[in-house]
């Protein structure tokens, strides 16, 4: 069912493929199990396609900054993983 979301989620965003690099991840163990993700947009803001998709409200974000280490990070822990 978590991965259905996720797919749900990303395939709604189809047409929207060349203004965007994601990596979303289910983790955890069932029955508590978590959907993280890092987005790369063209610009600086989020833009109106995502603010607009109808599953956007119930995911946190906010905007990473790569000269912090924290979030370069997570970044490079996100787009490096190996499953």
């Amino acid at each position: 069912m978590t991965e259905n979301m996720v797919k749900g989620f990303l395939q709604r965003f189809d047409h929207f493929r060349q203004h965007a690099f994601a990596r979303m991840c289910i983790l955890g163990e069932e029955p508590n199990l978590e959907i993280e993700g890092v987005w790369l947009f063209r610009g600086t803001e989020i833009p109106f396609e995502m603010h607009d998709h109808p599953q956007f409200e119930y995911y946190k974000h906010r905007k990473m900054d790569i000269n912090n280490e924290t979030d370069f990070n997570l970044i490079r822990d996100f787009w490096a993983a190996e499953y």
